[in-house]
């Protein structure tokens, strides 16, 4: 019966006024009482995980290249763009986020993959497990990708996952959870796996509009992200669906 509406995308100006990659887009989310915040995450040449987008540098900020042939020192000293302006605000480590809203905010990560290592020793070192939601495109990235404790849990239904496409994409990319999360839905309140898998609605899949919504909600999604949050919340309440 309930259903997240993601409003806190990491580009998302129309809903809100900071900066993405900040750690003012986390203060933003938190006092506006969100529930989730997308957030790319790339590793910096010395191994500093940090929020911002794996793609040219000179797009969103004052550098260029790609955040990869920056230490973390150097990516601290870059002034982020904003509607196409550069502005004073700087990006932030994924740490300094975590340590901000862990405990307010689930931040929905993408591109995981490629700094997993150090987002495990991260995650285990602020003990913030149940502070992330892991994004993840295909069964290979599960059964092949990770390694580690992150495979390990993505595969039990310990910790957060969400899976991009409708209800049938989401067992044929992720196979190995149908039987946990069966599990996890017969043993609800088990302490030892609390995970969950969200389908999320993606952009292109379905239109960002009623009749799109009410796909989604027939194959069983119950994340929506949406650019049009009020209307969706209203036309979920009329479905009778309690809304976070």
């Amino acid at each position: 019966k309930h259903v997240f509406v993601e409003v806190c995308h990491q580009h998302d100006d129309h809903n809100f006024s900071s900066a993405p990659h900040t750690l003012d887009r986390v203060r933003e989310a938190i006092s506006e009482k969100a529930e989730i915040l997308f957030v790319t995450l790339v590793q910096t040449k010395d191994g500093v995980i940090f929020a911002a987008p794996n793609d040219n540098l000179e797009n969103i900020s004052s550098g260029e290249g790609c955040p990869g042939d920056y230490t973390a020192a150097q990516m601290r000293r870059l002034r982020i763009k904003s509607r196409g302006r550069v502005t004073s605000s700087r990006f932030a480590t994924f740490e300094e986020m975590l340590k901000l809203g862990k405990g307010k905010l689930l931040f929905k990560v993408t591109r995981s993959l490629e700094c997993a290592e150090k987002l495990e020793e991260l995650l285990d070192r602020l003990d913030a497990w149940e502070s992330v939601i892991f994004e993840v495109w295909n069964t290979d990235a599960v059964t092949r990708g990770y390694t580690g404790r992150i495979r390990k849990k993505l595969l039990s239904g310990e910790i957060l996952v969400t899976a991009c496409g409708s209800n049938t994409d989401v067992w044929r990319m992720l196979p190995e959870c149908t039987a946990e999360r069966n599990h996890i839905k017969m043993s609800d309140g088990n302490k030892e796996f609390p995970g969950r898998i969200f389908e999320a609605l993606m952009y292109g899949r379905l239109p960002d509009d009623q009749s799109g919504w009410a796909k989604a909600l027939d194959d069983g999604v119950t994340v929506f992200r949406t650019n049009r949050a009020e209307d969706l919340v209203r036309y979920l309440r009329k479905r009778k669906r309690r809304v976070r």
